[in-house]
């Protein structure tokens, strides 16, 4: 009798994480250009093969890392259902200012990681406002723009703010900053520059 599909996945799941967590490991000790399969698997203690089983390449293992820590810091820092109210969205600008802050001082000289970051919070991101968007739509109302252009246009300006902010050589307080950036994201520049 075949082993039950419950065991097999519960071995992927132990193996990707043991992956995961020997990749976290050997990028924050040598950087991720650095850091080779051999060296993942070495720690995870599993041969090449097996890491390829599971991922194509560290770059696709890199994805999923960064997406995930993107998703569980997003988890213990918010409510877990969006508020009707504009609060949430200062709440989550307020918080991606602060992680990319924190990725930016913590780690090698990682453009590559925070091209990747970028991407995974620009995912969740839009999903999360859209998620906002559609708590707030008033029935029978049919908004001009589409709630994903809305959603995708306020990620992508969450986003690069939060990237500038990071980069600056003075950045303001992050709740100084997502209040700035709502106040533009929901009235409007011509609103915001009175």
């Amino acid at each position: 009798m075949a082993t039950p599909p419950k065991s097999v996945d519960r071995r992927v799941r132990r193996t990707q994480q043991m992956l995961k967590q020997a990749f976290v490991e050997a990028v924050r000790e040598k950087g991720f250009a650095e850091t080779s399969v051999q060296e993942i698997a070495e720690r995870a203690n599993v041969n090449r093969g097996t890491f390829y089983s599971h991922f194509p390449d560290k770059y696709a293992l890199l994805d999923l890392v960064v997406h995930e820590q993107f998703q569980i810091y997003l988890a213990n820092t918010l409510p877990p259902i969006p508020s009707k109210d504009p609060s949430f969205v200062h709440l989550l600008i307020e918080k991606v200012l602060i992680y990319f802050a924190e990725m930016k001082e913590g780690c090698h000289p990682m453009d590559l990681v925070i091209a990747r970051a970028q991407q995974a919070a620009h995912e969740e991101l839009t999903r999360l406002l859209r998620a906002w968007l559609t708590l707030n739509i008033q029935p029978g109302i049919h908004p001009r723009v589409p709630l994903d252009t809305i959603a995708q246009t306020m990620s992508q300006a969450i986003l690069g703010a939060a990237i500038w902010q990071s980069e600056g050589t003075r950045p303001r307080p992050a709740a100084q900053a997502a209040s700035d950036i709502l106040l533009i994201l929901m009235e409007g520049v011509t609103q915001a520059s009175k």
